[in-house]
């Protein structure tokens, strides 16, 4: 439960800092590459979790590959 709660952290900073992002109308690119360089940093912050022992089991392996990781990937397929 404590690699669920690690994960979820990292997940919710992600959301604040994600949600400051205001996309401008008429010259979206600057923001949308600082939306997309936001994703691949919380996208690492992730991938050290995994290396340093965040998923132990399968239940945590369905947790971070259902619920956590979709939540920055579709933020960055989305950018």
């Amino acid at each position: 439960m404590k690699q669920h709660n690690e994960c979820l952290e990292v997940i919710e900073q992600f959301k604040i800092k994600i949600n400051a992002i205001h996309i401008t109308q008429p010259n979206p690119l600057p923001d949308i590459e600082k939306a997309m360089r936001l994703c691949q940093v919380y996208l690492r912050q992730l991938r050290e979790k995994v290396y340093k022992g965040c998923i132990q089991n399968d239940e945590d392996e369905v947790f971070f590959f259902k619920t956590v990781k979709p939540t920055i990937v579709g933020h960055f397929l989305y950018f």
